[in-house]
C-alpha cells in the first residue's frame, strides 16, 4: 500500500511482515488408528464375551475425540492472540490517521462549500435575467430550483443558460394556459351573473338566484350553462309556490278554526239562553203566570248567494247552532 507525502512528495509504503506458522500433526496416523475399528467390527455379531471389548473401544474412541477438541481450542487461542494484537495496532494508527485526516477534510468541504455558494449567486443572477426576459411570475418563478449540477466547478455556462431558458419556456407555457383558464373563468363568472339576474327576474323570485347557488358550477362548460341556470331558476320557483302555497293553506286553516271557535261560543251561548229561558217559561207555568220572554226577539231577513252547496252548508250551519228560521225559495240567480 503506497500513501503520497503531502508535504515531500516521498513515499510511505505500508509494511507488514507475516509469518504463518503450519501446525504439523499426525493426521494420517490417527485417521488410520480410527478406521481399524470400522474394519475389524464391520460384521460384528454380538455376544456375551465380545460386548464388553466393543464398549471398550468406543469409550477410546470418545477419549480420543474429546482431546482432538481440546487441542483445536488450544492451537486457535495460540493463533488468535497475535491477531487480536495486530488488530487492535492497525485500530491505533488508524485513529491516529483519522484524527488528523477529519478536521483538514471538514474545513476542505467547508472551503468547497463557499466556492459552491459563490457559484450559487452567479447561477441565480443568470435565472433572474431569463425569468425577467420571458416575463414569468412570481409564482411560476419560485418552481425553478437551483440544480447542483449548475453550482459544480466543472459546470459550463452555456449549457447551464440553456437548461434555465428550457425550464422558463416550460413555465412560461404553464403561465399563459392558467391566464388563459381564469379568463374563462371570469368571463363564465359574469355570463353566469347576468343570465342569473335576467332568469330571475323573468321568473318573478323572491330571492334571486346567484352562481354560487348552482352545485357544479366550477366544472360547467360555458354551453351547459344556461341550462343549469334555468334548472336552478324552476327549482327556486317551484320552491317559493310550495312556500306560497303552504302560508296560504296554514292562513286558511287558522281563519277556519277561529271561526269554529266563535261559532262554537255563540252555540253555547244561545244554548245557554234558550236553556235559561226555557226554565223561566216552565217556571211561570206552574206559577199560573204569564211567561214573558226575558230577551227581545228579532226577526232578520238574510239572502244568502252561493253554489247549491254552499247553500246547503250555509242551512246546516244554522242547525247546528240552533237557530230558528223560516226557509224561503231557494232559486237560481238570474
Amino acid at each position: 500500500m503506497i500513501v503520497n507525502n503531502a508535504q515531500g512528495g516521498d513515499n510511505l509504503e505500508i509494511k507488514v511482515e507475516k509469518s504463518l506458522a503450519c501446525i504439523e500433526w499426525n493426521k494420517d496416523m490417527v485417521v488410520a488408528w480410527a478406521k481399524q475399528y470400522a474394519e475389524q467390527y464391520k460384521n460384528i455379531v454380538f455376544t456375551d464375551d465380545n460386548v464388553e471389548s466393543v464398549k471398550a473401544v468406543c469409550q477410546d474412541l470418545s477419549a480420543k475425540h474429546k482431546r482432538l477438541e481440546e487441542i483445536r481450542l488450544e492451537q486457535g487461542r495460540a493463533f488468535k492472540a497475535p491477531l487480536d494484537q495486530f488488530y487492535a495496532d492497525i485500530k491505533e494508527v488508524q485513529k491516529v490517521m483519522s484524527d488528523i485526516r477529519d478536521p483538514l477534510w471538514e474545513k476542505v468541504k467547508g472551503f468547497e462549500e463557499q466556492q459552491r455558494q459563490a457559484r450559487r449567486v452567479v447561477v441565480r443572477q443568470w435565472m433572474d435575467e431569463i425569468i425577467h426576459s420571458v416575463g414569468l411570475r412570481e409564482e411560476f418563478a419560485r418552481m425553478i430550483d437551483v440544480a447542483d449540477a449548475w453550482t459544480n466547478k466543472t459546470a459550463v455556462k452555456s449549457k447551464v443558460k440553456a437548461e434555465i431558458e428550457a425550464k422558463a419556456t416550460a413555465l412560461m407555457a404553464m403561465q399563459s394556459a392558467a391566464d388563459q383558464a381564469e379568463e374563462l373563468k371570469r368571463q363564465k363568472n359574469e355570463m353566469a351573473v347576468m343570465m342569473c339576474k335576467l332568469q330571475s327576474e323573468s321568473a318573478g323570485l323572491a330571492k334571486p338566484i346567484e352562481p354560487k347557488d348552482i352545485f357544479g358550477i366550477a366544472n360547467l362548460s360555458l354551453m351547459e350553462l344556461p341550462a343549469a341556470i334555468t334548472a336552478a331558476v324552476t327549482k327556486q320557483r317551484e320552491a317559493e309556490q310550495a312556500a306560497i302555497e303552504r302560508a296560504e293553506r296554514q292562513k286558511a286553516e287558522a281563519a277556519e278554526r277561529e271561526a269554529k271557535r266563535l261559532a262554537d261560543e255563540e252555540a253555547a251561548r244561545i244554548k245557554k239562553a234558550q236553556q235559561e229561558e226555557a226554565a223561566a217559561a216552565i217556571a211561570a207555568v206552574e206559577a199560573g203566570k204569564e211567561y214573558v220572554p226575558t230577551e227581545k226577539q228579532f226577526k232578520l231577513t238574510v239572502t244568502v248567494f252561493g253554489t247549491e252547496f254552499e247553500c246547503e252548508q250555509f242551512l246546516k250551519i244554522i242547525d247546528s247552532n240552533g237557530y230558528r228560521y223560516t226557509l224561503g225559495e231557494m232559486g237560481e240567480v238570474k
